[in-house]
């Protein structure tokens, strides 16, 4: 089975030492021969295959099989060697997409990991054997491969218990706890590692949480709970596997978040959402001090889908306006435009999403893609079966601690003080300080004149700035650069000590132990309990690889939606008749024809 040449015909008298590998001989000759045969009968030591032309074309083509009685061997009688179908008709070959078949063929011929893509089988069939097969076949039988198949995926919920039992016996502290339902079905699963509390105590107190679907063979869902470390690297705290996102499912999880890192409840903390699913009912379990911020992202796409992308560049400046009076500017210029999408956003409480009336503080976030990102990571892990994917999502977390406190440790024995984010961001402030120029009222306090004669207020003290830049993560913005640099003061006095390099190191100082699966047993003896996979079903159709979150991914392919572009193009312009999706549309001022890095509007 090396490649289609290899590929053995059978001839008449071979023997074979059961049906089945006389199967996987026809199945050879079908793929090589390209035809397809059914079965005509099977009984107890004898069968004979067919054409599955036979009716439709008037094939042939024939052979039986009979089974010796004297050793129990098979021999093939062919009948009628050729095919008189050839070339009538639309031929399908049913055999190369046998898992009989098609498994060991593959993995003879492709080392399969988790990495490996169903192009990659689909491709390796039609090269080497000149075959086709459907794209649900080929991610059938990477699973397979994978050990994703259903039996063995059964099997990972079946292990559980015993995966829960293993972390607990080597890692004490560890915060995990396994839901069943009544009838012993697994329903959630949440581990929060020990080394999570310590990390997020001196972290920034900003939470931002998500759900995506996983990808086997069990409708389920992954929860996760990321912060930001002293670097601005994401950092994953906690995570979990639900039934789906929901009401219930989201205020268990939170409240095991609540109870594995206090600190979330204890002290005023920000958590970003998507305002999703259950999840804005759910918010009330961590207490009166969160301060609960929307992603701007998700409200964006909401917003265009309604209006049209023409309105995107007046939506960022209601979402990051500075004062008030940048505030009603931006509202009064989008009323002008068009009057619903105005009274659509003041209808989506701005509290919870305009930069200057949010009350807590986001560190510079406004969107959750601290934890889409970590969901692209985490892309092939979602399709491993449940145990397979808990153990990746534990090793990955003691891998990346580990690395990030070995640079943790050299940026310190190198004598900075500060992490390497938070120098390339005052560097970025000396470079746009150099522009500006400042009117000193005291060595800590100053007006700062930009060059398009905006003005900002500074306090170098009270580490605040009229642009709100200053208050996000206490790190001078390029208007506080300004009287620093021409006071000739330094910069580290004014940089918050929780970004110091030392505190990065403290962040990962405890580290995770690694943890075997290979062991793991389901003898209901050892075990306090058992656990059955959920009652559900496998999703029809080509496997979704991507979220889709725009209505227009579910238009046919070829067409999409025209726009009015929010009001902003005259009537009848030509750009009107051209699709929205391939126009180039600058974000900053909302023209078409350039993009946002060619832009001529000042820096906002």
């Amino acid at each position: 089975m090396a490649s289609l040449a290899e590929l053995v015909e059978p001839v008449d008298g071979t023997e074979y030492l059961d049906i089945d590998a006389m199967i996987r001989a026809l199945d050879d000759w079908a793929v090589k021969g390209k035809f397809t045969f059914r079965t005509a009968y099977r009984d107890p030591g004898r069968a004979a295959w067919i054409c599955a032309e036979a009716e439709a074309l008037d094939c042939r083509w024939r052979c039986r099989a009979v089974q010796r009685a004297q050793d129990s061997y098979w021999e093939l009688v062919v009948t009628v060697a050729e095919h008189t179908c050839v070339g009538r008709g639309t031929q399908h070959f049913a055999s190369a997409s046998k898992k009989e078949w098609l498994d060991p063929v593959v993995s003879r011929h492709l080392n399969v990991t988790k990495a490996t893509t169903p192009k990659d089988i689909v491709d390796l069939l039609r090269v080497r054997f000149a075959a086709e097969i459907s794209y649900k076949v080929a991610q059938l039988c990477r699973l397979r491969l994978l050990d994703g198949d259903i039996g063995a995926q059964r099997h990972s919920f079946q292990l559980l218990p015993a995966y829960k039992q293993r972390l607990e016996a080597i890692c004490p502290r560890v915060h995990i706890d396994l839901v069943l339902d009544r009838h012993n079905r697994f329903q959630r699963i949440f581990v929060c590692p020990p080394v999570s509390r310590e990390t997020f105590r001196l972290c920034r107190r900003l939470v931002a949480v998500d759900g995506t679907f996983l990808k086997a063979r069990f409708i389920l869902t992954l929860l996760l709970a990321v912060g930001v470390d002293a670097n601005g690297e994401v950092v994953l705290l906690a995570w979990g596997v639900v039934e789906s996102e929901n009401r219930d499912s989201w205020e268990w999880f939170l409240r095991h978040c609540r109870w594995a890192m206090p600190e979330i409840s204890a002290e005023p903390a920000t958590m970003i959402s998507d305002r999703d699913k259950g999840l804005r009912e759910a918010e009330a379990v961590l207490g009166g001090l969160l301060a609960v911020a929307w992603c701007c992202h998700h409200l964006r796409e909401n917003f265009t889908e309604k209006f049209g992308r023409g309105l995107t560049p007046l939506f960022w400046q209601v979402a990051r306006s500075s004062n008030r009076v940048a505030y009603d500017a931006a509202l009064a210029e989008l009323r002008k435009q068009k009057a619903e999408a105005a009274e659509y956003l003041l209808a989506a409480e701005p509290e919870k999403w305009v930069h200057f009336l949010f009350q807590g503080r986001r560190y510079g976030h406004d969107t959750s893609n601290v934890v889409e990102s970590v969901n692209q990571v985490l892309k092939i892990d979602r399709e491993l079966p449940v145990v397979e994917l808990l153990d990746s999502l534990w090793h990955r977390v003691m891998e990346k601690r580990f690395e990030r406190k070995a640079l943790a440790h050299i940026v310190i024995a190198t004598g900075r003080h500060t992490t390497p984010w938070v120098d390339k961001k005052v560097e970025e402030a000396r470079a746009y300080a150099q522009s500006n120029r400042v009117q000193i009222s005291s060595p800590v306090e100053g007006r700062v004149v930009q060059p398009d004669g905006r003005i900002h207020n500074v306090n170098l003290n009270d580490k605040t700035c009229s642009c709100l830049i200053f208050q996000e993560n206490g790190i001078p913005c390029g208007h506080a650069m300004t009287p620093i640099l021409a006071t000739g003061a330094q910069v580290t006095p004014y940089l918050p000590e929780d970004l110091s390099a030392v505190i990065w190191a403290q962040m990962y100082e405890d580290t995770l132990p690694p943890v075997s699966i290979n062991d793991l047993n389901t003898d209901a003896e050892a075990l306090s309990l058992l656990c059955d996979p959920p009652v559900t079903r496998v999703p029809r159709g080509r496997p979704k690889k991507e979220r889709v979150r725009r209505q227009d991914a579910r238009n046919p392919r070829g067409r999409r939606d025209i726009r009015d572009h929010g009001g902003m193009l005259p009537l009848g312009a030509v750009v009107a008749a051209v699709p929205d999706m391939v126009r180039s549309r600058c974000s900053t001022c909302g023209e078409a024809g350039h993009n946002a890095r060619r832009c001529r509007r000042p820096h906002q």
